[in-house]
């Protein structure tokens, strides 16, 4: 586990070996003690190496060297562009086109690998098309094009499949660097509508591999990594996604998805480890929005005590918080509500409200092993999914045998569980 790794790590340094230790991508000053690791001037057998686009940040941490990373030089960018697209013979229009192109991606490796696969094999009246984008401010706004968006962008626009395009929005939804589970991404899907009404879910995840695949080529979605720490609140998500196949989005690629989402007529709201304590959107500003996530925060009882008026809200993650109580009325104006994720948190009772979420079809409780009592679930007649493990339940109440819909019952966890009328599992 990864508790073992850091403190392996540890004992190697306390014990005067030499040890490297890399830390990628940080954006926030990180505290080295709370990781685990020894600091001080007696340590000085471990090296660490920090990559960071922020200054800021390396000067928080007391960095003794920075070292620039430089972008590619024109001619590095150009033998990349020709590796991805597939080409070393041009004609004159094309290259003139495709060097234009290389120039726009300012010799960064993720955009010319990006936009390279969005133009592979396509007529040059696409490649000019793409180019024109590329020169032109987003909506009149130039920050868009210094942030890549606009490269990253030509990628999705070029996708051919909507199920794909559909599904890499979705991933934008868990926190930057955050490791995304392709059953968990299937179930959402299911729920939410996104395939064409498959036989099963397991036809239903062969569809997702696919996509995820045709994602992977287009640069958009890459393998997950297996970091050497994390924070206490994670655990349970590793616990739950173990047997998951993983995947992960790069942070520039999860802005771009984001601007699509907030730009979009489906917005969506994503606040995931953030770090929220307490309930921060307002009513009024998020009342038109289909999807929110808040996981992976310290939220504790700070939900409002009041109904909310969501009524267009199809998606709701507030997963891996520490939430113990939502009060009777939180659901009431959720009408529209498919996905509901409560999994990871500390919910000891289910609220009233929850009976009003007739279009549920999802709703995954793990991870709550409080949570005793389910007979309110009866009522949801559309529920599909319904998953339980590690919870407190000891029996299946009558009510639930309602769900005539139901395909997944997921109870792994729960030792001696009885079925009220009858039987046990």
């Amino acid at each position: 586990m990864i508790q073992e790794k850091v403190g392996v790590a540890a004992r190697r340094i306390v014990n005067g070996e030499k040890i490297l230790i890399i830390l990628d991508d940080v954006w926030e000053e990180l505290k080295l003690e709370e990781l685990g690791i020894p600091c001080g001037s007696e340590y000085m057998n471990c090296k660490i190496l920090l990559t960071s686009r922020s200054k800021d940040v390396c000067a928080a941490m007391n960095v003794q060297k920075n070292i620039s990373v430089n972008p590619l030089q024109e001619e590095e960018a150009w033998t990349l562009f020709e590796r991805v697209v597939g080409k070393s013979e041009w004609n004159d229009t094309l290259k003139e086109v495709a060097l234009k192109i290389v120039k726009e991606c300012g010799g960064l490796p993720l955009f010319i690998q990006v936009v390279g696969k969005a133009l592979k094999d396509k007529e040059i009246k696409i490649w000019e098309a793409a180019l024109r984008r590329l020169q032109a401010p987003m909506d009149g706004d130039v920050s868009y094009k210094k942030e890549g968006i606009l490269q990253l962008k030509l990628s999705y626009d070029h996708l051919e499949d909507e199920v794909a395009k559909s599904l890499f929005l979705l991933c934008s939804m868990f926190p930057e660097d955050g490791n995304i589970g392709l059953k968990t991404l299937t179930r959402y899907g299911l729920a939410l509508g996104i395939f064409n009404n498959p036989d099963s879910i397991h036809d239903t995840k062969d569809i997702v591999q696919l996509a995820v695949e045709s994602l992977k080529a287009s640069f958009l979605l890459s393998p997950a990594d297996v970091p050497i720490y994390l924070p206490v609140q994670l655990l349970f998500e590793v616990n739950r996604r173990e047997e998951e196949e993983l995947f992960k989005m790069h942070d520039l690629v999860r802005d771009m998805a984001l601007f699509i989402t907030f730009k979009g007529d489906d917005k969506f709201l994503v606040k995931s480890r953030k770090g929220l304590r307490e309930w921060q959107p307002r009513s009024d500003v998020i009342k038109s929005y289909k999807k929110i996530s808040l996981m992976e925060n310290i939220i504790l009882c700070k939900l409002p005590d009041y109904e909310l008026d969501l009524p267009y809200l199809d998606t709701f993650l507030i997963q891996m918080n520490e939430l113990s109580v939502v009060l009777d009325e939180f659901f009431r104006g959720m009408k529209e509500l498919k996905v509901l994720d409560m999994s990871g948190n500390n919910i000891s009772s289910l609220p009233q409200s929850l009976t009003q979420l007739t279009k549920l079809r999802l709703l995954d409780l793990s991870g709550n092993k409080s949570l005793c009592e389910i007979s309110i679930l009866g009522g949801l007649s559309c529920l599909e999914i319904l998953k339980l493990r590690r919870t407190g339940i000891r029996n299946i109440p009558e009510e639930i045998g309602q769900l005539t819909n139901l395909r997944l019952l997921d109870v792994g966890g729960v030792v001696c569980l009885v079925f009220e009328g009858g039987g046990e599992l």
